[in-house]
């Protein structure tokens, strides 16, 4: 599913309890770090906890396109 610009703050109010990876780019990066804190702590109890957020910057998958499908593929179901 992509959300556009227009969708962004509705999906972020109520993300679907279905969605188990969400991806976020744009060229706002202070942005995309509040938007992403914002769902974080929608689906875990601690943003900090290495062992249920896992942060990917742009620089790390740039030198490694696979981090993105090996951290989503090593998600519980």
């Amino acid at each position: 599913m992509k959300i556009s610009g227009r969708g962004v703050d509705g999906f972020l109010a109520n993300p679907p309890a279905a969605v188990a990876a969400i991806l976020l780019h744009g060229h706002d990066r202070g942005m995309m770090q509040e938007r992403a804190r914002l769902l974080a702590g929608k689906a875990v109890p601690d943003i900090n906890d290495p062992f249920c957020v896992t942060r990917l910057d742009p620089d790390s998958i740039g030198k490694d396109a696979t981090l993105l499908v090996d951290n989503a593929a090593a998600m519980p179901p």
